[in-house]
């Protein structure tokens, strides 16, 4: 589920070989009607609204493996294919002029991405690092971008299930948070 402006992006249905997971949207007051975004034969997931709520990145397999494309929103328009040689787990990146995502052979990938028309045109596609280390997943992505899009948050399996009890977090955390 994706949060942006008055909007609600999420995905419904399951991998169960009888149905597939098609996105949907709507607004949180006012006319709330559910309309599709990607109700199609090819199973889409992983949706992301971009920061100002104009782009929607997503995965799809129609072309016979997971490959992440952005599109506007709430459309219509034309969608293009962001990922090359597939592609999971979109993130936008605060500024909204760059997308990240996980290559299927286990790299991160920042692509650049510029509105041309009614479009995004990606350009500048580069891995950053190897992912393998990482918990990976197919239908969520297990990461996240810090505000200044320069580092990663990651989750790194254990083989020893441990919990970590942080007390009084916010109290260093918020001086962070301030913007100068």
């Amino acid at each position: 589920m994706v949060k942006g402006s008055d909007w609600i992006v999420y995905r419904d249905g399951y991998d169960d070989g009888r149905t597939l997971r098609d996105i949907f949207y709507r607004r949180f007051a006012g006319d709330t009607t559910i309309h599709p975004y990607a109700a199609t034969s090819a199973d889409e997931q992983n949706p992301a609204l971009s920061p100002d709520a104009r782009w929607l990145a997503f995965i799809s397999n129609e072309s016979g493996r997971d490959e992440v494309y952005v599109g506007a929103f709430p459309g219509p328009g034309v969608r293009t294919q962001v990922s090359n040689g597939g592609g999971t787990g979109p993130v936008w990146a605060h500024s909204g002029r760059e997308l990240f995502y996980r290559s299927l052979d286990g790299q991160m990938i920042a692509v650049d991405l510029a509105v041309t028309g009614s479009r995004l045109t990606p350009s500048n596609r580069r891995a950053l690092f190897s992912t393998a280390p990482y918990l990976q997943d197919r239908t969520h992505p297990p990461y996240d971008v810090s505000v200044d899009d320069r580092r990663f948050l990651m989750i790194k399996p254990s083989a020893v299930p441990t919990m970590d009890v942080v007390l009084n977090w916010l109290r260093e955390v918020e001086p962070r948070l301030r913007r100068p």
